[in-house]
């Protein structure tokens, strides 16, 4: 049916951000080690920190982990607790799937429509190190909940496909 390969191209999209996404984050780590291990030795060597290097390294780590997460839901390798839900019978298992990815794709709307919020009240303000507006700091909770819409409209079309999609 024309709708499952529309899935299919929805999904190896999403599986493509994915992959590009891994790279950024494995980069962004290797930035927050590099960043955290000079602050250690500055530190340690000057007797002084650099208030620029630890916010840096922080925003980096926000940035990873917004878009790492999206990974990990991607590929369903968020935490799961499979002991009590493989112990319920199979309608029961297709009811809780359905709730929880409707749950999902709500939870990141409302994250969505409060980072929007939260960005544009940003933009007032300068950041308090950086010579940016504060939106800036917030961008990556707006880029990680447009991704976390995108992933999680996946996952509940996924379980609306697998539970009243017909066999091709």
């Amino acid at each position: 049916m024309m709708y499952r390969r529309l899935l299919r191209l929805y999904g190896r999209g999403l599986d493509a951000l994915d992959r590009g996404t891994s790279a950024v984050c494995a980069l962004l780590l290797a930035a927050v080690v590099a960043l955290t291990g000079s602050e250690i030795l500055a530190r340690s060597i000057f007797a002084q920190s650099s208030v620029a290097m630890v916010d840096l390294a922080l925003q980096l780590a926000i940035v990873m982990y917004f878009i790492g997460y999206l990974s990990l839901l991607n590929r369903n390798q968020d935490i799961m607790v499979d002991y009590f839900y493989v112990r319920f019978p199979p309608s029961a298992r297709r009811i809780i799937d359905l709730v929880t990815a409707i749950a999902v794709v709500g939870f990141f709307v409302v994250l969505l429509v409060k980072s929007i919020a939260l960005f544009r009240l940003g933009l007032r303000f300068p950041h308090p190190v950086f010579p940016v507006p504060n939106a800036v700091i917030v961008s990556p909770a707006l880029l990680g909940s447009i991704g976390g819409v995108l992933v999680a409209l996946r996952k509940l079309f996924d379980t609306l496909d697998a539970q009243f999609g017909s066999s091709d």
